[in-house]
């Protein structure tokens, strides 16, 4: 499944007047592109809120989503991903929890971005998919590091990749490999990997 990243800086949790309006331009024209694509999903970043609370980013961003989900084809769905810092709007199990009770769950669900929950829930960051299995959409998966190194090769950081793979399996969703590799064998060792727990 080939995914399309926008370079845009866009924040769609920002209480300022310029950004909500850049956000509702960007949005609509992904919307628009996606349609184009046929893509099925169109995943949605609850950035750091900006002149805001938190609670006031994750309102902001319910209102772009509400405000454009009659845009959307019938197929057509917004995921929310975890993000890797509770100074984002969403990055935890409970937050995550709490906003899709906002929204139909046809039309609005989430990504399980396994090193963000790591990142931000620690050693609980498994129930992440026992809490929202029926939420999960797509899930996002590389190796990181102690430190908050993020998008490394598989078996380059310090995740239990056999230890996910039990909470991964019972998933029928898409399985995104997000890494930055230096070469062709990085990713074709990463792919084998994959292939032997999945």
């Amino acid at each position: 499944m080939p995914h399309m990243y926008s370079k845009e800086k866009v924040n769609l949790c920002s209480a300022v007047k310029k950004d909500k309006e850049k956000a509702c331009y960007w949005l609509k024209k992904s919307i628009h592109l996606s349609k184009e694509l046929n893509a099925k999903y169109i995943i949605l970043h609850p950035d750091v809120p900006k002149k805001c609370s938190k609670e006031k980013g994750r309102e902001v961003l319910e209102k772009h989503i509400k405000d454009n989900m009659n845009l959307l084809k019938k197929n057509q769905m917004f995921l929310i991903e975890n993000m890797p810092s509770k100074d984002y709007c969403i990055s935890n199990v409970e937050e995550m929890k709490e906003f899709l009770k906002k929204f139909d769950k046809s039309k609005v669900g989430c990504v399980w971005d396994i090193a963000h929950s790591y990142f931000v829930m620690k050693d609980r960051f498994l129930q992440f998919p026992k809490v929202l299995e029926k939420s999960i959409k797509e899930i996002h998966i590389c190796d990181f590091g102690k430190n908050g190194e993020d998008h490394l090769v598989l078996s380059k950081g310090i995740m239990n990749i056999k230890k996910i793979g039990n909470s991964i399996k019972k998933f029928k969703v898409p399985l995104i490999l997000e890494i930055k590799p230096e070469n062709i064998d990085d990713i074709s060792n990463s792919r084998k990997i994959l292939k032997k727990y999945f």
